[in-house]
């Protein structure tokens, strides 16, 4: 049987660094966000936020899936929903999936009573 070896292709430090400075400065920012998988920071103004948070409230009452109440949309608990957006980087779609998921879940394992209740700070 042929033996076969396999090496990755040699690349010289200089290339790397010289590939480097070739790059501006927001490809080089892009580039190390997506090694380190971090995004850029969002400007939480009270305008976006209450914008992502209707968007988000507006796509959880419109899921046929959700049939649990939007109670935490309300002013005093609107930092849960944040949590959410936030771990959705803003997507309002994807955070209504994400609190229907969850509230199923917990509906699952605690039962409808405790899935309904509101959080307590």
């Amino acid at each position: 049987m042929p033996s076969c070896s396999l090496t990755a292709p040699r690349v010289e430090i200089e290339d790397i660094l010289k590939e480097q400075e070739e790059l501006n400065e927001s490809d080089r920012i892009r580039i190390t966000e997506e090694i380190k998988g971090i995004s850029s920071v969002v400007d939480e103004t009270d305008g976006f936020l209450r914008g992502k948070l209707d968007e988000l409230r507006d796509e959880f009452t419109q899921d046929e899936k959700s049939s649990l109440p939007a109670y935490f949309f309300d002013d005093k608990d609107s930092e849960y929903a944040l949590m959410f957006l936030r771990r959705e980087n803003y997507d309002p779609k994807k955070a209504s999936r994400k609190m229907i998921s969850y509230f199923q879940s917990k509906k699952k394992y605690f039962g409808l009573e405790t899935a309904l209740k509101p959080r307590v700070s």
